[in-house]
């Protein structure tokens, strides 16, 4: 299966390690220029994909890469996977790969839209979040749903804490999701 992973810190790499693991790399990971460089607690997905040979493409500005839209019809996807990637694929690479474009989102939808879900859980006192696993489409997080995995919101978790528990749910979702439609069975859309 020829896989796009539009790739951002933990989750990224971690997803993107998945598929390494399992002699099934990435076709092509995307992920930001500034990528993790300067920041010491995640792990560098520049340093894993050249070490490991991967076809790598740094981003600032997703829309007007021209240079991108055109290794992406080159290799003609099967899929695509959002892993935490913070910028806003554009409609015309949407229609790209046949099976569409998955995005693993921080929070759960509908009611966690957009950045910080985590916190955002907190400061509303909310008991549970989670990560939601949905296709995407020209408009942010409205897809429709896979999967919301939850996971409980414990009186000391921080913002970091919280992190760090909905993204180990989200690379599950990824490992499980990526062997489904890897093994040629499809997601029913709603």
């Amino acid at each position: 299966m020829k896989t796009v992973i539009f790739a951002y810190r933990k989750v990224g790499y971690e997803c993107v390690e998945h598929l390494l693991k399992i002699g099934e790399p990435p076709s092509l990971v995307v992920t930001p220029v500034e990528g993790n460089n300067n920041i010491s607690i995640y792990k560098n997905i520049t340093d894993l994909c050249e070490d490991r040979n991967v076809d790598i493409h740094h981003v600032d500005k997703i829309n007007d890469d021209i240079e991108l839209i055109k290794k992406i019809y080159a290799i003609k996807p099967d899929i695509y996977f959002s892993c935490y990637f913070p910028f806003i694929i554009p409609p015309l690479m949407l229609e790209i790969p046949k099976l569409g474009g998955l995005n693993l989102h921080g929070g759960i939808l509908p009611n966690y839209r957009g950045t910080l879900s985590g916190v955002w859980s907190i400061i509303n006192d909310e008991k549970k979040t989670g990560v939601t696993l949905h296709y995407m489409e020209s408009r942010v997080d409205v897809g429709d749903i896979v999967e919301i995995r939850e996971c409980n919101i414990d009186d000391e978790d921080t913002g970091f804490s919280l992190y760090e528990k909905i993204s180990s749910k989200s690379v599950e979702l990824f490992q499980e999701y990526y062997s489904i439609f890897s093994k040629g069975k499809r997601i029913k859309r709603i």
